[in-house]
């Protein structure tokens, strides 16, 4: 799939248009003698537009640029329009060039398109000379035996220059571009706002857009590729993935390390998604990020989607916060992943995989797993959750292709030792940790984290044994099984499928002891909700059923519909609070609350509660 990602004419284009055809003005009318020869630098700013914009920019520039310092230089002559034509020609080829990359030239590709532009200036240029000698009868043949060869070099050598200076170039324009637009472009010079970057950002959903990469790197390219200048910790996976990539974020900052965390979805406010040192991004700078990376994004002809911008905002960030090191957290999938626009990670994760997006990333284990194994790339580390032996084993196969040291997890080398509401004791290797997050399932996802870490080590990273104690022990993942209360005791856990909800019954048998607890449930419709309730409703005494703030919900009153259709008591409410104020009551003070089955719920319920009864 073609993006089409030629830039809509607006004032900042022309303007740089203008500028550009000036400077081809300028160039072409200043000369170097040389060899006998005038050398001139003309065909830069014809390059640059055309690489930038596309054929008819580079071909504008050529033909104004080359017009203006033809006329200044030589006044009109009978060869004069044909003198701009080897210009325009040239700006025309790089252009198509360009936008057949699709606007994204590596060094290679730069250098090569500038040394053949010039050579074919040069070339052309050759009859238009032949032609001036015969009107205005100077000696021509000279020129053909010896210095149409010294003009082949020095085209040679401009074209390599050219193509060096041009890259940087690119992305210092480019950069320019992204900025914030200016007063005549935006009424009254109001700059947006934390609430309309939201909105803009959540008016295009993915739904509605092919999937594929081309976007997302049209985009970075657009703000000068900032995640070129970053490293990354890259993890995908079905579950547990939010959990690993909290835990290695708090272990690596606990190292020192100025760390990036990016994630999905948000539980409360939409800057979870973006943070530094365990810090949201600040509602100004995602307001202002938001606006650069509109410029680019209203000017592509295939809008980016919601996380494709917000992908590309949280590059930009990360970069001018000066980040050591990212945990970047895969949306869906893999392979096509917005997030896999980055180069070769430090490490690539796999966390355990299960059945979920059948229609988008294949309807078996093994294809979903080589989906999500596309993060894995040469020149990185690759870490592997110990689930199912299919899907390790075409990991180990991609491995094993791309050349990438793999490491599975070994669960043999941790021991739990005791669960309680305040955490989790366990051993690595024989030495004590404590991990704040509850659930055995989270065991397992630690022992991921424990074999990233060391992976990091053999690549020179510092992490101290204290800083992977200390991280593990201060961790904290919201929704996730989440203590917000005591009396009664009150769960918020943010699963949303079969398999997170076989963890969170594993867990119960642990925390409450055989003993049943209130449920508040809500779930999407296009989720295994029957298998979903069929494993929790032996572990509740009633259900109180909400519906998911989404498009895709389930509403309450069929949700508790079907549940008294199987026999369990269920109530449909009609909003958060009077659902908590209700289960709290009917569980007592020795009871337990148990609020489950989506993240889109899950905020709701996590506000809503600290409201009513302040935070834990």
């Amino acid at each position: 799939m073609k993006t089409k990602r030629r830039f809509k004419i607006n004032a900042r284009q022309l303007a740089l248009d203008a500028m550009l055809a000036a400077m081809c003005a300028v160039l072409g009318y200043v000369a170097v003698d040389a060899l006998s020869i005038k050398i001139t630098f003309e065909s830069l700013p014809i390059l640059l537009g055309g690489l930038l914009f596309g054929p008819l920019d580079g071909a504008l520039i050529g033909l104004v640029g080359t017009g203006v310092y033809q006329l200044l230089r030589y006044g009109v002559s009978a060869t004069t329009v044909l003198w701009m034509l080897p210009y325009i020609i040239s700006g025309l080829v790089a252009g198509f060039y360009a936008k057949r990359r699709n606007f994204e030239l590596d060094r290679k590709q730069a250098l090569l398109i500038a040394i053949v532009c010039e050579l074919l200036v040069t070339l052309l240029n050759t009859p238009v000379m032949y032609l001036d000698s015969k009107i205005y009868g100077y000696y021509f043949k000279g020129y053909i035996s010896g210095m149409l060869l010294v003009r082949l070099g020095v085209a040679l050598a401009k074209g390599i220059v050219f193509g060096l200076v041009l890259p940087p170039l690119l992305k210092a324009i480019r950069r320019v571009l992204s900025r914030k637009t200016s007063g005549s472009e935006k009424a009254a010079d109001h700059p947006m706002t934390e609430k309309e970057a939201i909105q803009y950002i959540e008016a295009y959903t993915w739904s509605t857009t092919k999937l594929g990469l081309e976007r997302t790197k049209a985009l970075l390219q657009g703000l000068g590729d900032p995640q070129k200048k970053l490293k990354f910790i890259h993890v995908a996976g079905s579950n547990g993935k939010g959990s690993t990539c909290a835990m290695l974020d708090a272990i690596l900052r606990a190292a020192g390390y100025k760390t990036g965390l990016y994630i999905s979805p948000y539980i409360q406010d939409f800057c979870e998604r973006m943070q530094v040192n365990g810090e949201n991004i600040p509602g100004e700078t995602l307001a202002a990020l938001t606006e650069r990376v509109k410029v680019i994004a209203d000017a592509m002809e295939d809008h980016p989607s919601q996380f494709e911008l917000v992908t590309a905002i949280a590059m930009e960030y990360f970069y001018e916060a000066k980040c050591d090191i990212v945990v970047l957290e895969v949306g869906m999938g893999g392979a096509l992943d917005s997030t896999n626009a980055i180069d070769a990670p430090e490490v690539a994760v796999i966390t355990n995989i299960g059945l979920e997006h059948t229609e988008y990333l294949g309807d078996t284990l093994e294809k979903i797993a080589a989906t999500k194994a596309g993060i894995i790339k040469p020149g990185c580390s690759a870490v592997c959750y110990d689930g199912a032996p299919e899907v390790t084993e075409v990991i180990r196969s991609v491995c094993e292709k791309l050349g990438v040291p793999l490491r599975c997890n070994d669960f043999s080398r941790l021991t739990p030792l005791s669960e309680t509401l305040d955490g989790q004791e366990i051993t690595w290797d024989g030495r004590p940790y404590r991990l704040a997050l509850l659930g055995r399932h989270q065991l397992h996802n630690t022992a991921t984290v424990m074999e990233t870490v060391d992976s990091l080590r053999e690549r020179g990273w510092e992490i101290p044994d204290e800083a992977v104690r200390t991280g593990l022990a201060s961790v904290k993942w919201p929704a996730r099984l989440e203590v917000l209360g005591r009396d009664p005791l009150f769960l918020l856990d943010g699963g949303h499928n079969p398999q997170c909800a076989e963890a969170l019954c594993a867990s119960l048998d642990t925390l409450l002891g055989g003993k049943k607890a209130i449920f508040i449930i809500g779930v999407l419709a296009d989720k295994d909700y029957p298998q979903i309730m069929s494993l929790v409703m032996p572990y509740a005494e009633k259900f109180f059923c909400l519906t998911p703030h989404s498009s895709r919900a389930l509403t309450a009153e069929h949700l508790a519909e079907y549940l008294q259709e199987q026999g369990a008591q269920a109530v449909a409410c009609h909003d958060i609070e009077t659902a908590i104020r209700t289960a709290r009551d009917a569980a007592g003070e020795d009871g337990a609350v148990v609020s489950f089955g989506s993240l889109y719920l899950a905020g709701g319920v996590r506000t809503a509660y600290q409201t009513l009864y302040g935070k834990e």
